[in-house]
């Protein structure tokens, strides 16, 4: 189970090299057919296209010829290297495919078809992960089993994505057959994504450093047991970032009016609704979830493992309650920042965040690491940056900024035809 968990893991590398291009395809599509400029969306939706195509392949062929060394990395047991081996290649080509797949998604959410986007991620988590129990409980699948089953998985979606993101984009006049990759396109997007792929990496880091730390102190049995405890906290971060996504193209639609001092004051106030409404229900859903799984956390945890290590992992579901109640506070605004073309905003938060776990992290060494001191970290680390994100969003964006009618959206660059 650690190895399927480590290797399944290597997807999160997508972040250290996509550079932000998946939130600037999202945040420019919606822009560009906001103005009224298809041609410029289906530009944005081609390069990224072929830069994700270039680097996935790549990514794939890495892993694949480094898959001996990541199997004496993290200390597998020799009754297993063979079969590691192979769950590391299979999971490279698996990461090439969802590499890609993000790039529809990204087009999804960019002209507001939420529903496509989570149905995508859905049935993908479905396929996967009701595919591998399949083939346990059916054919007996082993490692090796189970890593084919969601290389096939995520390839089967790439293709589905792709055929659903053709009719969508044609609903809006797009026809990505017209796309022009170019230079000056990929320089857009990056000029935009940089700060955001800084804030993919500081998650990323969080995660794959602390497995890391686990597999080196306490070998791949911690590494299970850390992985089963941090995944409903993981699972409710995405989620929490899923559902209010939507802030990113709403904000971007109306950051053109902010500019223009006749529509500025009305376009401030929908703001700020929108925003206020975000809040409330991002902030409920996150305490509530947080004081129900808190309680349930041992029944669930014996109707899911029934194992010995149930208390293992229920004390570190409970510890990272905290952070699942104070990760809803943030959400709303950090969307809102990068709709408004400030990611750079999120990026110092989020390095402080990723700052702040290892600081916590570095202090309680002191005694020596055990699982509970990563959980405790992690809360306590989101805690502190929820205090801070939520401080600054009133105290500087809305009192200051916007209170004070200081200029807070970019203005857009020209529009793109694709002519260079």
């Amino acid at each position: 189970m650690g190895v399927y968990l480590l290797a399944t893991g290597l997807s999160s590398l997508w972040r250290f090299i996509e550079f932000g291009v998946s939130h600037a395809t999202i945040k420019f599509v919606a822009e560009d057919i906001a103005n009224g400029n298809p041609q410029a969306a289906a530009n944005i939706i081609s390069t990224a296209l072929v830069y994700y195509a270039l680097i996935g392949v790549a990514g794939a062929l890495a892993i694949w010829f480094l898959a001996p060394s990541l199997v004496y990395l993290f200390s597998v047991s020799e009754a297993v290297v063979d079969d590691a081996e192979w769950a590391f290649r299979l999971a490279g080509l698996r990461f090439a495919a969802f590499f890609i797949t993000t790039v529809f998604i990204s087009v999804f959410k960019g002209l507001h078809w939420f529903e496509y986007a989570m149905a995508v991620l859905s049935v993908l988590q479905v396929v996967t992960f009701g595919g591998a129990l399949l083939g346990i409980l059916v054919a007996d699948a082993g490692l090796v089993g189970i890593s084919l089953i969601g290389m096939v998985a995520n390839i089967a979606m790439l293709i589905l994505a792709a055929i659903a993101a053709i009719t969508v984009c044609r609903a809006h006049g797009i026809h990505l057959s017209a796309g022009q990759p170019s230079v000056s396109v990929f320089r857009r997007m990056i000029a935009y994504g940089a700060f955001l792929a800084l804030n993919g990496i500081s998650s990323s880091l969080i995660q794959l450093l602390q497995s890391a730390l686990v597999a080196a102190l306490l070998g791949p049995g911690g590494v299970t047991i850390f992985s089963i405890g941090a995944m409903i906290w993981q699972r409710a971060n995405r989620t929490f970032a899923a559902l209010f996504e939507f802030m990113v193209p709403a904000t971007s639609a109306l950051s053109k009016d902010l500019i223009d001092e006749n529509t500025r004051r009305d376009t401030e106030r929908r703001l700020r609704r929108l925003y206020l409404r975000a809040f409330a229900v991002s902030g409920f859903l996150s305490i509530s979830a947080a004081a129900v799984l808190y309680v349930i956390a041992p029944y669930i945890e014996h109707l899911w493992l029934n194992s010995e290590i149930d208390d293992e992992v229920t004390l570190l579901i409970r510890l990272f309650c905290p952070a699942i109640a104070a990760i809803g506070l943030v959400r709303p605004g950090y969307h809102m920042l990068n709709g408004l073309g400030r990611p750079h905003l999120n990026t110092i938060f989020r390095l402080s965040n990723l700052a702040a776990v290892y600081v916590i992290l570095g202090i309680l060494w002191v005694n020596g690491l055990v699982l509970e001191d990563f959980a405790i970290a992690q809360s306590g680390a989101t805690i502190l940056y929820a205090a801070a994100f939520v401080t600054f969003m009133e105290m500087i964006v809305w009192r200051n900024w916007i209170g004070r009618r200081k200029n807070l959206a970019r203005p857009n660059p020209a529009k793109d035809t694709g002519d260079e």
